[in-house]
């Protein structure tokens, strides 16, 4: 996906992924560091081996997600028959999405963002770490916000997974 395409994409599922690429290394954060581009059209990022100590990760791809739906994780996992790889903004105005990101486990890692007129919920391996507005699956049921999020967190087994129930219906009229 094209800069041009991810920034149009942005305000239904970029934002767990730009999140996590915004802080990605908490404590090796320094404005000089370059961003690197790595891709998944799988929903999971291998960042294992990536360098973090020397650049950023812009993460950049495929999520998973079922649309017209706003979920638990635990529910999220129990409609596992319906996750669908992609892009959610291009089939649904709300829905879950997930990705997974394989990080090294001894460090400790910043997921930042920001949300203009957008509303979600947003879980960090299994648990509620931000509600940005309420998500709605109306325009009128759906209450937007504009907010910034930074959350510091240690990978469980290796591995962030981050959950996502958004609604936009702010942006989808220019």
């Amino acid at each position: 996906m094209h800069t041009t395409a991810l920034k149009k994409s942005i305000p239904l599922i970029s934002l767990p992924v730009i999140r996590a690429v915004c802080g990605i290394r908490f404590t090796a954060m320094s404005p000089n560091k370059a961003f690197v581009e790595v891709r998944s059209d799988t929903g999971t990022w291998e960042l294992r081996a990536f360098d973090c100590e020397q650049v950023h990760a812009r993460i950049i791809g495929k999520v998973e997600f079922i649309p017209n739906a706003l979920l638990t994780p635990e529910e999220f996992e129990a409609r596992e028959d319906e996750i669908q790889l992609g892009f959610p903004e291009q089939v649904s105005d709300y829905a879950t999405s997930r990705i997974r990101i394989l990080l090294p486990e001894d460090h400790h890692f910043m997921i930042a963002g920001r949300s203009v007129d957008f509303s979600d919920k947003i879980y960090l391996n299994g648990k509620l770490v931000a509600e940005i507005g309420t998500p709605g699956e109306t325009r009128e049921t759906t209450i937007p916000e504009t907010a910034s999020v930074y959350i510091t967190t240690d990978p469980v087994g290796g591995e962030l997974i981050l959950l996502q129930q958004g609604s936009n219906f702010v942006h989808r009229q220019g």
